[in-house]
């Protein structure tokens, strides 16, 4: 690859700067084209298929817009420096929504894969408001964090 068209397609993947539909949005999408194909076969024209799901584009969008933003949004994680081999620790996070909005959030946290740890997280939290969830990792291999 040239160094041109490696720029390139930086610019085209997400490089954790976009917005990755969720698996329930995309059930709900495949369950509405399954009815927009079955309504093919009854005569249903090629212009309100079209209608429709630019319709349902649009729609999610307008709920994406009543999310908060990611600067509205503050997670902090308190974890041990050091951990012993074998031992049950907990990891505390804080989530600060300052936001009116309302959100619900589901954590996948980055550590190690060597950790055992139960995720995802998940839970609401309400605008204006902090939320402490934890959950608890245990360190099977010895080794460092990074």
């Amino acid at each position: 690859m040239t160094k041109s068209s490696r720029s390139l397609l930086g610019r085209l993947l997400f490089q954790d700067k976009g917005i990755l539909p969720t698996g329930r949005l995309l059930v709900v999408y495949a369950c509405f084209s399954g009815i927009l194909f079955a309504g093919t076969l009854v005569g249903l024209s090629w212009t309100w298929i079209f209608v429709l799901n630019a319709l349902f584009l649009i729609l999610s969008i307008i709920d994406l817009t009543f999310s908060p933003s990611k600067k509205n949004i503050e997670v902090k994680r308190s974890i041990p420096d050091q951990m012993e081999r074998g031992l049950d620790y907990t990891v505390e996070l804080t989530i600060h929504n300052t936001s009116d909005r309302d959100m619900s959030y589901r954590l996948l946290d980055g550590t190690p894969q060597s950790f055992q740890a139960t995720f995802p997280l998940e839970g609401k939290l309400s605008g204006h408001s902090t939320a402490k969830p934890s959950y608890h990792v245990v360190t099977p291999v010895r080794g460092t964090m990074s």
